[in-house]
């Protein structure tokens, strides 16, 4: 993810923790009234969530073209689940919207687990690109020239065949998307 644009990079990151901004509208909402205590602040996470996962969608179904590339050495990645976790045990602390100390704390927390995800290029779990049909593998990527190295795939496929030509698009450094 590196070689992603940081602000693209951190958009599809929090594509990964929409479910966190729902767990944090359900915390604030009030059973007895059947309303939200912090309305505004809350369709404000909702809404930045929302925008998230619509402009990952929109862009990971965009890709066209791409390198034929030989994969190898493939397997199916489940990711670093814990990675992805952190985040939502904070989300099962009682974390209150009106209290700004609890929302910046958690905030910075999502912050951190990106900036070291971003950093150390880890693949974190993202159950939005699952529901679209995405999975990750890792492989062994031989591209036109002799040039190898090893890479994440995402793509719709579910399995791949080794020593393959597939066509792909590099999205970040050693990272692909499959295109048709």
């Amino acid at each position: 993810m590196q070689d992603l644009r940081a602000h693209y990079a951190f958009i599809v990151f929090l594509s990964g923790y929409s479910p966190l901004g729902i767990l944090i509208a359900l915390q604030d909402f009030d059973f007895k009234t059947l309303e939200p205590s912090n309305g505004g602040l809350v369709i404000a996470i909702l809404a930045l969530f929302l925008v998230c996962t619509r402009f990952t969608a929109h862009h990971f179904k965009s890709y066209e073209g791409g390198l034929p590339v030989r994969v190898s050495d493939i397997e199916r990645r489940s990711s670093d689940l814990l990675n992805y976790a952190i985040p939502y045990v904070a989300g099962f602390v009682d974390i209150s919207v009106s209290e700004w100390g609890q929302m910046l704390s958690t905030l910075f927390l999502i912050w951190i687990v990106f900036y070291v995800t971003y950093k150390t290029q880890t693949v974190v779990v993202n159950p939005f690109l699952a529901e679209l049909g995405f999975s990750m593998h890792s492989a062994v990527v031989s591209y036109p020239g002799g040039r190898v190295e090893n890479g994440i795939i995402i793509s719709k496929r579910q399995k791949f065949d080794a020593n393959t030509d597939y066509k792909f698009v590099e999205i970040g450094k050693g990272y692909f998307i499959e295109t048709k």
